[in-house]
């Protein structure tokens, strides 16, 4: 059982208290008895096994930790799947309904500061208006960030926001795999900057949301400063010229 967002780790036994844990898989004799696993079906229950040891995964009786033992006869051994329904997650963050969200890089206060080429600043800009207390200006997040000829100078919203950007490890000519970490941020209701690029050319968007699996650019829905609008992701690369989804920028909330 591999995690999926860290290929390198398993979930594993611990063979000094046999805790259920995750650990570096890396294809030993002992490794493989405490991480193989297979399942068995019993009256519609599935149970969980490690194959090579025959212990099961179970449930403390007491607290919500796991851990391995032998069969037993309890409900603390049977596991299902479920598809969750879209209730129990959160396919949109939370928009507020007092204050201008989705602005356009073409609007002359943004013009005035970055020309045709606001796309980053409006995107603290929606960020900044998202995270509230109250209605902020593009000067206001100009004052933050700066601007050059080169754009941004820091990714930046004022410290009186309800949130902040996270730019640790954003590296401006570096590739992520963007999908799955922008579906975790949805989930957990923070915006993520989401950068897009065709040959020598750069575009920001800010993702907002998502349907389906959240898993391509028809799943995730954005606002896209190009028209101050929310689109699909891949809408917005259409109307951008865009063809590749390069990198992200992550956000919080406080």
């Amino acid at each position: 059982m591999r995690l999926a967002r860290d290929t390198s780790k398993v979930m594993n036994r611990h063979s000094g208290n046999n805790n259920a844990i995750v650990w570096y898989y890396d294809g030993t004799a002992e490794t493989q008895k405490d991480s193989l696993i297979n399942t068995e079906t019993e009256n519609g229950n599935m149970r969980i096994k490690l194959a090579k040891r025959g212990l099961y995964l179970t449930k403390n009786a007491d607290d919500n930790y796991l851990y391995w033992t032998s069969k037993i006869n309890s409900n603390r051994q049977y596991f299902k799947l479920e598809k969750v329904s879209g209730s129990s997650t959160k396919g949109e963050i939370d928009l507020p309904t007092n204050r201008t969200y989705n602005w356009s890089q073409f609007t002359p206060e943004v013009m005035s500061i970055c020309d045709r080429y606001g796309c980053s600043l409006t995107c603290l800009l929606d960020i900044a208006n998202i995270f509230g207390p109250r209605q902020y200006s593009a000067n206001e997040i100009y004052q933050e960030c700066k601007w050059s000829a080169n754009g941004l100078l820091y990714w930046e919203i004022p410290s009186s926001c309800a949130g902040e950007i996270k730019a640790d490890g954003y590296n401006p000519s570096g590739t992520r795999n963007v999908f799955a970490v922008a579906k975790a941020q949805i989930q957990a209701n923070n915006p993520i900057i989401i950068k897009l690029k065709n040959n020598s050319t750069t575009h920001f968007v800010v993702g907002v949301g998502y349907t389906g699996n959240g898993a391509s650019t028809s799943e995730l829905i954005v606002l896209d400063p190009g028209t101050g609008s929310k689109y699909t992701l891949q809408e917005a690369m259409n109307r951008n010229s865009m063809t590749t989804v390069v990198n992200y920028i992550l956000t919080q909330r406080h």
